[in-house]
């Protein structure tokens, strides 16, 4: 993210927590967001904001955002491989084979779970 860009989105920011908008604020954001789009901000800020009504808007909540979102998108992408390596909730054991274990890196609550 730019210059331009942060103060823009500070911009968006103050809109909520009335904050003071100043050029080193957004030097200091585009610094320690430098591979962050301002779309990207944006929605991840929005996002924060949802779940985290009153907090005062840091740069490193939106890394965490980030990280929040990356997670749950490789647990759905996880669950989704494994539901596809899986039986799709149906059990294929018979009742007279040993308890066998699950996939490799495939909970079975992943492996049976729709959703």
């Amino acid at each position: 993210m730019d210059q331009q860009e942060a103060f823009r989105l500070l911009g968006r920011a103050s809109a909520v927590d009335n904050r003071k908008v100043t050029q080193l604020a957004a030097i200091v954001w585009s610094d320690t967001l430098p591979d962050m789009s301002y779309d990207e901000a944006a929605d991840l800020m929005n996002e924060f904001r949802r779940d985290n009504p009153g907090v005062y808007l840091e740069p490193g909540h939106l890394q965490r955002q980030k990280r929040i979102r990356l997670a749950r998108t490789r647990k759905r992408v996880d669950r989704t491989r494994c539901r596809r390596q899986g039986s799709g909730g149906r059990s294929t054991r018979s009742r007279t084979t040993p308890s066998t274990p699950h996939r490799a890196g495939c909970s079975r609550r992943a492996m049976t779970t729709r959703g």
